[in-house]
């Protein structure tokens, strides 16, 4: 007598095809994530890319990159709280960004500062680290520039207010009105030319991920925007003028690059590092256990005139006393 044809599956084999059906995935899932990671990056890549060549295409008509804050034009009434318009470098290359709608708008003594278009432009956002709109004339920022060391106020009486934006300290410094404090008269412009002249293009920081920006276009209810164009809202800066670079009893600064803080240092959501940019226009993956030292090297334009006007000795492992290998990288 013929046994009955069996159908489907036991037990057992339904359990073992299952193990393995999650082994694969198990296997499977990292290599997906690294692949979505890694389009991510090129995404970034090249929005810092197309920054960059607006940022040189600007800085080839001008002979000088912009400030990180600029003044676009006097105010018409100063009995309105706001005696001039300033905008953030954003606004200085948006022309560049095939965006000439926006900066004409911009550049319109005509139309108020509160009125002036405001827009989310995705270029300035990295997909690994998304900025979060609040509403749809939102200006999320996801990028930063070199803005050297921090700005002091020069009203404030501080003794190191002579270091105050040097060129050889960073590329983007406060194009703001000379009357305003912290804005040296006359305003400190970097070319790339001096550049080229000291440290080179190749090896000085442009712009880089930074997640602690804010928007490069905010509006200020108390009518004035200025103080919302800070280097912590739109640069990172190598040196606190609070920490100083010579005391042996200050702890060594860090890049603290994946930790939030509100913090004007480079900061992703892409692990081991960020992405950043060079005067020269290309983009390098700056890993996150880089010394220090070579990330002061890679921000001041000039690395030893900035060690000498922030006061570095001139013995020890500083900027005064090192030259920069670029195989430290």
């Amino acid at each position: 007598m013929s046994s009955p044809v069996r159908k489907g599956f036991t037990l057992v084999e339904l359990l073992v095809v299952i193990s393995i059906i999650g082994m694969l995935m198990a296997l499977l899932l990292p290599a997906v994530q690294a692949s979505r990671e890694a389009g991510r990056q090129t995404v970034c890549r090249n929005n810092q890319k197309q920054l960059s060549l607006a940022l040189l295409q600007y800085e080839g008509r001008h002979r000088e990159f912009p400030g990180y804050r600029n003044l676009l034009y006097q105010g018409a009434d100063p009995q309105d709280g706001l005696d001039d318009v300033v905008g953030s470098w954003v606004v200085m290359i948006l022309s560049d960004l095939d965006r000439n709608d926006l900066a004409t708008k911009w550049r319109d003594n005509t139309i108020s500062f509160q009125a002036k278009p405001r827009v989310f432009l995705e270029i300035l956002s990295c997909p690994s680290a998304p900025r979060q709109r609040s509403g749809a004339g939102d200006t999320p920022l996801g990028y930063a520039v070199n803005c050297g060391i921090e700005d002091l106020d020069r009203q404030s009486g501080s003794p190191n207010f002579a270091w105050i934006d040097q060129a050889a300290c960073g590329v983007f410094h406060s194009h703001d009105d000379p009357n305003f404090s912290a804005t040296p008269n006359p305003p400190v412009k970097v070319s790339l030319e001096y550049i080229t002249t000291h440290d080179g293009a190749s090896y000085t920081l442009l712009l880089t991920e930074n997640m602690d920006t804010d928007k490069w276009a905010p509006i200020d209810q108390s009518g004035n925007p200025r103080y919302m164009l800070g280097e912590a809202n739109l640069g990172v800066i190598w040196h606190h003028w609070y920490v100083p670079p010579d005391d042996p009893q200050s702890p060594p600064e860090k890049i603290n690059y994946n930790l939030e803080g509100n913090l004007p240092r480079p900061s992703s959501r892409h692990p081991g590092g960020v992405i950043v940019s060079f005067t020269d226009g290309r983009q390098v993956f700056l890993r996150e256990n880089i010394d220090y030292l070579i990330y002061q090297h890679l921000m001041t334009p000039w690395s030893e005139r900035a060690g000498q006007a922030v006061g570095m000795p001139g013995t020890g492992n500083n900027l005064r006393t090192t030259v920069f290998d670029p195989g430290t990288l």
